[in-house]
């Protein structure tokens, strides 16, 4: 399994682990392999843009929350391109 954000499963060293691009809490089996330390970043990505990822019985506020994760996941993407598009 390949990191996502680089196209590798050793370049940014540590295992390679799948990670819930809207929430394990909100929609769980949608998931992208990120290396530990793009997986971390990611996570903090979210904590610094505010998205809740905690369980909610509501489901209007689960599927936001999970919208707003995707988005942000999105975000990292298109800057990844970006990135390989100017190489």
């Amino acid at each position: 399994m390949i990191c996502t954000f680089h196209g590798s499963d050793k370049s940014c060293g540590g295992p390679v682990e799948q990670h819930h691009v809207a929430g394990r809490n909100h929609v769980p089996w949608l998931t992208f392999p990120l290396c530990r330390k793009h997986h971390a970043l990611m996570t903090r990505a979210l904590q610094h843009a505010g998205v809740d990822m905690r369980h909610t019985d509501d489901k209007i506020e689960r599927m936001m929350r999970a919208a707003a994760a995707t988005q942000i996941f999105q975000w990292w993407l298109m800057a990844r391109l970006r990135e390989e598009l100017q190489k």
